[in-house]
């Protein structure tokens, strides 16, 4: 079966989380962060007449051949990204917290990752796995280092879930 991509869930993410980032008061990793949410921004509406969904679009294709092309770490990093978001987030055991919409959490932040990720591919023309590592961090910082800026974190993603999880699908393609 195939699930054809829907950008307007993903579109909606990324200007629900920008705007949650850049509302926070500064801290460790904010600087960076918001060079790349600067970077999206500006890949997203560079082009008039071009709908942010199809922004989008583009700058996963970019990411995706930038990807295919280099031999040794393809798409292991991310693979190895949502797994790690799986293990650390104990998901299925934590107590009191849906499986559902722990997983919905751990893809909405996978799929920020890899946006942010994709449109410094599409600006600067090539993938730097030094851009990762900064994402990333400061991604992790800025969400997972205060345990009251998760909890409203969390909150805010939820804004985008339509509630019945279907969008968690359309994030992964």
């Amino acid at each position: 079966m195939n699930i054809a991509p829907d950008s307007k869930v993903k579109t909606s993410l990324v200007l629900q989380m920008q705007n949650y980032f850049r509302s926070l008061p500064l801290n460790r990793g904010s600087v960076i962060l918001d060079h790349y949410i600067q970077c999206l921004l500006r890949v997203l509406t560079a082009e008039e007449g071009v709908s942010m969904e199809q922004k989008v679009s583009d700058i996963e294709s970019s990411l995706a051949r930038c990807l295919q092309a280099d031999e040794q770490q393809k798409n292991w990093a991310f693979r190895n990204l949502i797994l790690y978001k799986i293990w650390e987030n104990n998901l299925g055991n934590q107590p009191n917290v849906d499986p559902l919409r722990a997983l919905y959490i751990i893809v909405a932040e996978y799929a920020f990752i890899k946006l942010l990720t994709a449109a410094s591919v599409h600006e600067r023309g090539r993938l730097e796995w030094d851009d990762v590592t900064n994402i990333v961090y400061s991604f992790h910082s800025r969400s997972q280092h205060n345990s009251e800026v998760a909890k409203n974190f969390h909150r805010h993603i939820e804004t985008v879930r339509t509630g019945d999880d279907l969008s968690m699908i359309h994030l992964l393609t």
